[in-house]
C-alpha cells in the first residue's frame, strides 16, 4: 500500500495496489483504490466544467472579471483585457491592477461605490460606467457590473 501511496503522490494516478487479500490490509487497499477512482472521476468532471465555463466566457464576447476580496486575486477574461488593448499577460491578476486602470477623475467615485455596495450587498447589484485606461493611454468608457457573494458568516 505504501508503494501505491508514494506512486500516486508522485503523480502516477493510474497506480493501484491490487492486493488480493481479505484481511484488514486488503480492505484498506481496496478502499484506497476506490478513493483514487473517485478522485480521478472528480478531476474529469471538474475539467469538463472548466471547459464549459471557458466556452461560456468566450462566447459572451463580454469582458468578465472576478475579484476574491479575501485574497485580492482577480480574474480578468481575455476579452476584458482585449477590450482595452492588452494581451493576457500584460495585466496582473489582482485588484490593484484594476484600480490602476481607472481614470483619476473616477477613482474616488468607484471606490466609494464599491464600499457602499459591500456595506449593503443584498440590496442591489453593483453597476456603473467608468473610464479605464487602454494600452495606448487613451480611456474607454466601460459599463462594469458586479455582485457580492457572501460567505457562511454573511461577509463578502
Amino acid at each position: 500500500i505504501l508503494e501505491t501511496i508514494k506512486s500516486v503522490k508522485d503523480g502516477n494516478e493510474d497506480t493501484r495496489s491490487n492486493l488480493q487479500r481479505v484481511d484488514e490490509v486488503g480492505i484498506l487497499s481496496n478502499e484506497f483504490d476506490n478513493m483514487i477512482d473517485v478522485v480521478q472521476n472528480s478531476k474529469k468532471e471538474l475539467q469538463k466544467v472548466n471547459e464549459m465555463h471557458e466556452l461560456t466566457i468566450n462566447g459572451l464576447n463580454d469582458g468578465i472579471w472576478d475579484w476574491d476580496i479575501k485574497t485580492n486575486k482577480t480574474f480578468f477574461s481575455k476579452n476584458w483585457k482585449e477590450m482595452l488593448g492588452y494581451s493576457e499577460d500584460e495585466i496582473e491578476n489582482n485588484a490593484d491592477a484594476f484600480f490602476e486602470l481607472i481614470h483619476p477623475d473616477d477613482k474616488n467615485k468607484v471606490k466609494k461605490s464599491i464600499e457602499l455596495h459591500f456595506e449593503n450587498p443584498i440590496l442591489n447589484d453593483f453597476s456603473m460606467e467608468i473610464q479605464l485606461r487602454c494600452k495606448d493611454d487613451s480611456y474607454k468608457w466601460i459599463l462594469t457590473r458586479g455582485r457580492v457573494l457572501l460567505d457562511g458568516d454573511n461577509k463578502p
